[in-house]
């Protein structure tokens, strides 16, 4: 069956046009974030709140400790197996996550260590060590304090 050649484009040609303009569109989408705003700690802060209760819960499941490992620039998790301390065997727990480019992680204002540290959380949802987690995620002037007390994990904005 032949065409004629005043006779337009097809619907599958403008799909096709469509998919590759929203491919575009949500790259470009992505790229622009940049981490770099005034809500780039308060967004790190909830993903990390969101991982740590998905920690908790696998250590809950399993019965296999989890630990969240972080420094000043990001942070992953790790789970205590048969052979000791080994990378979480969640993909996206284990994978260590940069923070956005202008945040920082620090410990609480009390912690020994403030810029890195080891978080555990015990099957029975009682932190190691019996402290509950307190940190802070710095940038784009803005200060976002996570807390997690080895159920669940609040966002807070600091003065």
């Amino acid at each position: 069956m032949s065409r004629r050649p005043d006779a337009g484009v097809t619907l599958v040609e403008v799909l096709v046009v469509l998919a590759l303009v929203a491919v575009v569109a949500g790259a470009a989408g992505l790229g622009l974030s940049g981490g770099t705003g005034p809500d780039a700690a308060a967004r790190e802060a909830q993903l990390l709140a969101v991982r740590l209760e998905r920690a908790g819960d696998d250590a809950l499941v399993t019965g296999r400790r989890a630990a969240l490992v972080w420094e000043r620039r990001g942070y992953r998790f790790e789970s205590d197996g048969e052979d000791g301390w080994a990378p979480h065997p969640e993909p996206a727990l284990a994978a260590f996550h940069e923070t956005a480019p202008a945040v920082a992680l620090r410990g609480e204002e009390t912690a020994p260590d403030r810029e890195a540290g080891r978080y555990v959380l015990a099957r029975d949802m009682v932190p190691e060590g019996g402290r509950p987690l307190a940190l802070l995620l710095e940038g784009g002037g803005a200060r976002v304090a996570l807390r997690h007390d080895g159920i669940a994990a609040r966002v807070e904005a600091e003065p």
